[in-house]
């Protein structure tokens, strides 16, 4: 089963620096994917003008990352 709330910007445990070499860095699983899709939900809600109180405008951002993330589970 796929995970409905994938890391949205996984790092990996290690990356090959400029010079070629192997450089070790920490794994980091990033930001959930839900968190992702309610950041880019609220931004168009700030631009579509949507004048709410903060929490109203992240609740909505909110609902709309959960709808994505249910939409996207269909696929």
């Amino acid at each position: 089963m796929q995970n409905p709330n994938p890391p949205a910007f996984p790092r990996p445990a290690s990356k090959t620096c400029a010079t070629g070499r192997p450089e070790r860095v920490e794994p980091h699983e990033g930001m959930s994917l839900l968190d992702w899709f309610a950041g880019q939900a609220l931004a168009g809600l700030i631009l579509r003008g949507d004048a709410a109180h903060p929490e109203v405008l992240a609740q909505a951002a909110y609902q709309v990352a959960v709808a994505m993330l249910a939409e996207r589970s269909k696929s």
